[in-house]
């Protein structure tokens, strides 16, 4: 059975996730500390904040090859 951290490095190999999506797709509560794990395994992995109206925001992870 795959690790969440495996499952969200996959995803990432795909396609840019954002965090509201790991939360969902891999009920994984805390999807920040899941890319930190993944960084320190060496992974390059990009964080973009992306602001709604009001106070509200999520980031969007995007793996780098």
């Amino acid at each position: 059975m795959k690790s969440q951290n495996d499952k969200i490095l996959t995803a990432l190999g795909k396609k840019p996730i954002t965090s509201w999506q790991i939360i969902g797709r891999f009920k994984c509560a805390r999807p920040g500390a899941r890319i930190y794990d993944l960084r320190n395994a060496g992974h390059i992995i990009h964080t973009e904040i992306i602001r709604n109206e009001g106070e509200s925001h999520y980031a969007k992870y995007t793996l780098e090859y």
